[in-house]
């Protein structure tokens, strides 16, 4: 059974789904466009009615009808005015649930990625991707279609008011709008080359801060200020000379589409007035034919900006759907699952991470329900890596592993992490108290519960000695704590659990022997109906285990007990005069 790829199972984003999702309230936007797009362009033409009107009247009792337009120019804007606030007010609707639906996905996903996908990426550039993509997408998805229809509506109605104002005029100023058009779209390919650019460098910068900030002990630790500095203050100065050629080129742009719209207001303007001398046009139909030119060039130009928007939200959203394309875990299913016999067996097992040698070579072993087992080996012999294939974590390259007889793959994780729980050697602590932190896997959990997976994992003193008792707060990832505190309170979230197996990665190896050893004794007298394996380096903690594996370079070299290995065992002597000097402890004669 070799190792799965894992599979995205994830449909792409795009703009097309993004706004079939918006259903009804999309459609009421679309309604309302039309209603906004009407009652704003007909009030122009009630001001060529308004200002002709003036121009002719003759005497005080020709006011009346200035008097109707400007009555009904107001009830217009009024219903323009009440039509605008609703269409605004469902489009943040819309946007905030699209954003909610959005994250909430993209949360799920990244919960579920798998391991290799962490190895790959900096954290910074996830989160990044999550968050800004996200805010992005969200904030602009709907820009087209409002500003398709905003721009259709009007064009439609203004073209129809132009063409009744004059249809020369209106014929004049076609050909010119279709060449803006035209312009405006030239413009699209540079602008995604640069705003990609300036996307990337930002992405990167923020990656490095990001790691930075995580790394602030050691880099203080070994002066590394000056270095550091100067990598982040490259990474800003890149991101400053994107944006800057980014900026010039699209002020650029607008500088020449601005020319280019005032010569044709200048154009319009002196063909509408010699049309007015010869009679053909009124003073005020020139007046709204040039409001409406600039009502209907105004999405012209705009449509600048506007693609500058939609390239970054396809940017934004090719991002997303890279990280949608990552496999991932299966999302686990909530269902309560049957208990499984606590066998462990391993068949031919190889692993090897990508670009590198093999880790575990040809693997076999099976571990006896209710087992409390030790794995012992130096730096690099397998031992974490032989943890996570049996919890799941990793899949192997070529072999087998069962629990209880059950496979151990992506179709089963479900089933194998409700039976099993893993303690690795620094485990991860949220910024919230040694309650919350114990309580991670478990929130219902009793305080009896709670209780005991503290007494079992020594952690009773630490609390004990904190300010506000389990309420006190251990900092972010636990940095008001002691490495071998953190791995306590990792202990008894663990042991939290009741589970099948128990796997403790090199969990105690930051405690002093004597709390490590009574760590282990207290695990191996509270779980005789599970299994247990303790991936140990400190021989000193294991030693009364009934069984001990020793493992050297991927591979199981010897198995048996701590006196059996001592007789029989050379590297298993070897890890133990590592760790054992002369005067502590002499190697017995008949181990030689």
């Amino acid at each position: 059974m070799g190792r799965k790829s894992g599979t995205s199972n994830s449909i792409p984003l795009s703009f097309g789904a993004l706004i079939l999702q918006t259903g009804w309230g999309g459609a009421g936007l679309v309604m309302l466009v039309f209603v906004v797009s009407i009652s704003g362009t007909y009030p122009i033409k009630l001001i060529e009615q308004i200002v002709d009107s003036a121009v002719n009247a003759n005497s005080r009792s020709d006011i009346l009808p200035i008097l109707t337009g400007g009555a009904l120019y107001i009830l217009t804007f009024v219903i323009w005015s009440g039509a605008q606030y609703l269409l605004n007010t469902i489009y943040r609707r819309i946007e905030a649930e699209a954003g909610h639906r959005l994250r909430s996905r993209l949360f799920s996903y990244v919960l579920h990625l798998r391991p290799e996908f962490f190895s790959a990426y900096q954290t910074g550039d996830v989160t990044a991707d999550v968050l800004k993509d996200s805010e992005i997408t969200t904030s602009q998805f709907l820009k087209p279609v409002l500003f398709i229809a905003q721009s259709v509506t009007k064009f439609t109605f203004g073209f129809i008011f132009m063409l009744s104002i004059d249809w020369r005029m209106t014929l004049f100023v076609f050909p010119i709008g279709i060449f803006s058009a035209f312009l405006a779209r030239n413009t699209t390919a540079r602008v995604k080359v640069l705003a990609t650019d300036s996307r990337n460098s930002t992405t990167t910068m923020w990656g490095i801060f990001s790691e930075t900030i995580r790394g602030v002990r050691e880099i203080r630790a070994n002066i590394a200020e000056p270095a550091i500095h100067r990598k982040l203050d490259g990474a800003s100065e890149q991101v400053a000379a994107a944006t800057i050629r980014e900026v010039r080129f699209n002020e650029g742009a607008d500088a020449i589409n601005s020319l280019f719209y005032m010569t044709v207001i200048g154009l319009i303007m002196t063909f509408g007035a010699v049309l007015v001398i010869w009679g053909h046009l009124t003073v005020g139909g020139l007046a709204a034919f040039m409001m409406y030119n600039g009502m209907l060039t105004d999405p012209v130009m705009q449509s600048v900006d506007f693609y500058r928007e939609i390239l970054r939200t396809r940017i934004s959203i090719e991002r997303l759907n890279r990280l949608f394309l990552n496999p991932r875990y299966p999302i686990q299913n909530t269902s309560p699952v049957a208990r499984l016999e606590p066998t462990i067996r391993l068949e031919g097992v190889t692993f090897q991470y990508p670009s590198g040698p093999p880790v575990l070579h040809d693997v076999s072993l099976e571990i006896a329900s209710g087992s409390c087992v030790a794995v012992v080996g130096g730096s690099g012999s397998g031992k974490t890596t032989l943890s996570q294939v049996i919890s799941g974590i990793l899949q192997p390259e070529r072999g087998i592993v069962s629990i209880g007889g059950c496979f151990v793959n992506d179709k089963t994780l479900d089933l194998i992490r409700k039976n099993l729980t893993i303690v690795f050697q620094d485990p991860f602590l949220f910024n919230a108290s040694f309650k919350d932190n114990i309580l991670l896997g478990m929130p219902d959990a009793t305080s009896e519960a709670v209780a005991r997976a503290i007494r079992l994992s020594c952690l009773g003193p630490v609390i004990d000695s904190s300010a506000h008792g389990i309420d006190t707060l251990v900092g972010e990832n636990g940095n008001k704590l002691s490495s071998g505190e953190r791995q306590r309170v990792g202990l008894a979230r663990g042991f939290l659990r009741q589970c099948s197996v128990y796997l403790l990665d090199e969990a105690t190896s930051s405690l002093d022997s004597t709390t490590s050893r009574q760590i282990v004794s207290n695990v191996r007298d509270n779980f005789k109906n599970s299994t247990v394996i303790i991936i140990a380096h400190k021989i000193a903690s294991i030693q009364d285990m009934d069984r001990i594996i020793v493992m050297k370079k991927g591979r199981i070299v010897a198995d048996g007990n701590h006196q059996k290995l001592l007789d029989s065992s050379t590297e298993y002597q070897r890890l133990y005069r590592d760790q054992f000097s002369a005067s502590d402890q002499a190697l017995p004669t008949n181990s030689r």
